[in-house]
């Protein structure tokens, strides 16, 4: 698949295929950078999971119409829309999946939960932090 940000194609990228501990979790990863989707993907794709990637806020709303996810991770910090906008969007479009902020910004605490969000990470996202919270709000054993 090219990855080309630049070509005009679409800029959500799908990792598959599933067959470890997160095999059942369907996860989007909404962030601008390139760099950050890819590891997160990567991460998650080790575990598992089927994952989704999206450059921006607006194409998740769009994918979001399409297929169910079982967790979402947003960027708080996008171009073309904050993270706490891109949560209610989603949840006006009663998308109900938890959803991870995430930010190399120093958001507070409460106002990152008061949104709604089920956790915050700083970035850079640590891997074992990634997949246990991603298992504990999946409600997934960590045993084979």
């Amino acid at each position: 698949m090219n990855n080309n940000m630049n070509s005009g194609e679409s800029r959500a990228t799908t990792i598959c295929p599933p067959t470890k501990e997160l095999s059942t979790a369907n996860i989007l990863v909404i962030d601008d950078s390139k760099h950050i989707r890819d590891f997160v993907s990567a991460v998650l794709q080790r575990e598992g999971a089927a994952v989704v990637g999206s450059a921006t806020a607006l194409e998740a709303l769009e994918i979001c119409k399409l297929r169910p996810f079982d967790l979402i991770m947003v960027d708080l910090r996008m171009p073309d829309m904050d993270g706490f906008e891109t949560l209610k969007l989603l949840r006006s479009q009663q998308v109900a999946a938890p959803m991870i902020a995430f930010s190399a910004g120093n958001e507070q605490q409460k106002h990152v939960d008061e949104a709604g969000f089920a956790f915050f990470m700083s970035k850079p996202v640590e891997r074992a932090t990634l997949v246990d919270k991603i298992r504990e709000l999946l409600n997934l054993s960590t045993e084979g």
